[in-house]
């Protein structure tokens, strides 16, 4: 991350293209270092778009377009606080995928999205601004 990266060809677009090619100290500015036990993670929650990349670990990721009617609003923790009940009453289920050690997951600007460490993981975020 210390070099000015190539923007991806599946992301260039002129909607995040421009945005990928920071210089160095914004790109510090909006990069989190994130590491949590098994079972830690994060409620629904929306921002810019983003590039998240696990360094070591697994995560369990809902995502949810930002157009989509969501009662529960923000906050929600899927894995946890009767949160599969309150996923099931939506109208439109969200998407799910897990996440293994090397790989990178694009999260589109304003999609609600929440995270739970299957195991210890650690990685790093950047919002896209």
């Amino acid at each position: 991350l210390g070099a000015d990266p190539a923007v991806p060809r599946a992301v260039a677009s002129a909607a995040y293209g421009d945005h990928l090619a920071w210089p160095h100290g914004l790109r510090e500015e909006n990069m989190l270092l994130f590491l949590g036990g098994a079972g830690s993670g994060a409620g629904f929650h929306s921002h810019t778009a983003a590039m998240n990349a696990i360094l070591f670990g697994r995560k369990h990721w809902w995502l949810l377009p930002p157009d989509g009617n969501h009662p529960f609003g923000h906050g929600l923790r899927p894995g946890v606080e009767g949160g599969a009940e309150n996923l099931a009453a939506l109208p439109l289920a969200p998407l799910q995928c897990a996440q293994e050690a090397g790989e990178v997951i694009f999260v589109p600007a304003k999609w609600l999205h929440a995270v739970e460490n299957f195991v210890p993981s650690i990685g790093v975020a950047i919002e896209l601004g």
